[in-house]
């Protein structure tokens, strides 16, 4: 379905509803075509947005995904630029990736995973990159939440282990962490000047490091497996972020922004 978004932009700023955020009303209509988005729900989409942006944190996004809604084709939309293509970063979900509200359950299987087309050599800066995902559930041991051509962007390794490797060479770039759970959100950030890695749990730092600079993958970016041919995490996810660097506190802040959401959109 081809959407007009020069009419939709007009609408949205000549519009009576409570939505006042241009760009959040665009998104509100793109998912209103495959399901029905309630107008509490309109205000707390909006409140996301506005959030994003009076804390810079929009302007710093490649994408993000509020998996709104309770199917595949209201759940891929990147709400940054919310048209069906790849090119826009839509999520691709294999076959056996369901779907309820809220949730965008990657299953402990073989090859299953949701592909947000962001190539991590073509589509991000060296030394300057960040994700933050949100999951209802814990994940399966030795599975990676975010990879892609074989690397583990961030995979839980064995029992409370965490491990975020950035570039190709294995372990070159690693920081790990510990976690008593996989609930919530986890996070990652690099800053150039000097390189630094980052991983967080819950908006909070768990370690770093300063790292040499490496080699990216010419592939594309997958939340869920580490490279299309491994297992799924078994992870429900509701919420995923992918932009440049962000400092700690921006992490913190984004973080809260993602936890509102969450627990607003489930309310």
């Amino acid at each position: 379905m081809s959407f007009n978004f020069n009419i939709a932009r007009r609408n949205a700023i000549s519009s009576a509803s409570s939505v006042t955020d241009a760009d959040a009303q665009i998104y509100i209509d793109v998912i209103k075509t495959h399901i029905s988005v309630s107008v509490a729900h309109q205000t707390i989409i909006d409140n996301l947005f506005i959030s994003l942006k009076s804390n810079g944190l929009y302007s710093k996004s490649i994408a993000f995904y509020p998996i709104y809604g309770s199917v595949g084709d209201s759940q891929k939309y990147n709400a940054k630029n919310p048209l069906n293509t790849d090119t826009a970063y839509r999520l691709g979900f294999t076959s056996s990736v369901s779907h309820s509200f809220n949730s965008l359950s990657v299953p402990n299987l073989i090859s299953e995973y949701a592909e947000t087309y962001i190539n991590q050599l073509n589509n991000t800066v060296l030394n300057d990159f960040s994700f933050c995902f949100y999951s209802k559930t814990e994940s399966q041991i030795n599975s990676a939440d975010v990879g892609c051509g074989g690397l583990q962007l961030f995979s839980r390794r064995t029992g409370d282990l965490y491990l975020s490797d950035v570039y190709l060479t294995t372990g070159a770039s690693r920081v790990t962490s510990t976690a008593t759970t996989s609930i919530g959100s986890f996070g990652l950030s690099l800053l150039p000047s000097p390189v630094k890695h980052s991983i967080y749990q819950n908006g909070t730092l768990k370690n770093s490091r300063n790292d040499t600079t490496g080699t990216r993958s010419d592939s594309n970016i997958l939340i869920g497996n580490r490279n299309g041919a491994s297992t799924g995490t078994g992870r429900i996810y509701a919420f995923a972020f992918f932009g440049s660097g962000l400092t700690d506190s921006e992490m913190s802040v984004l973080n809260s922004i993602i936890q509102t959401y969450v627990t607003n959109i489930n309310a």
